[in-house]
């Protein structure tokens, strides 16, 4: 305690920071935040660049659903499989009852018993390539 470290002669501890270098600290801390968040945001814009490869047995189509497992693909009645996995364009797993009444460009694969198993929300630029073509290293890093 200080009461009783003046009595028996020794020096108070000195404060923590002085306010100049509080000051130094938090700026260097802002400056630390500000540069990771141009990080992040490089390393987003790259990951949305990378285009997707789907599997040889995809097929294109339109999707809508309707009332889940129920789906209407290419305009016709059609189920998705127990277990089907619906992709959105970063490849995270969608609940397909929050697609519900909205006309999607999809790649789809079916099971062995015909049910949708598999479905890729596709991008603006998926949608542009034709179902079977998959790009190259070179085209996906150039763009020809």
């Amino acid at each position: 305690m200080t009461r009783c470290a003046r009595r028996l002669g020794a020096t108070p501890a000195p404060p923590l920071l002085s306010s100049a270098r509080r000051h130094a600290a938090g700026l260097a801390l802002l400056c630390c935040a500000w540069g990771a968040c141009f990080s992040l945001q490089a390393q987003t814009a790259a990951s949305m660049a990378a285009v997707r490869n789907f599997p040889e047995t995809a097929m294109r189509g339109q999707l809508r659903v309707t009332y889940p497992p129920v789906v209407l693909m290419d305009g016709r009645p059609d189920r998705l499989s127990v277990g089907g996995l619906i992709r959105d364009t970063q490849g995270r797993a969608v609940l397909s009852a929050t697609l519900a009444e909205q006309d999607l460009t999809v790649n789809y694969r079916r099971d062995a018993f015909g049910e949708i198993a598999e479905v890729w929300l596709l991008t603006p630029e998926e949608a542009a390539l034709r179902p079977g073509k998959q790009r190259s290293l070179l085209e996906s890093l150039f763009g020809s």
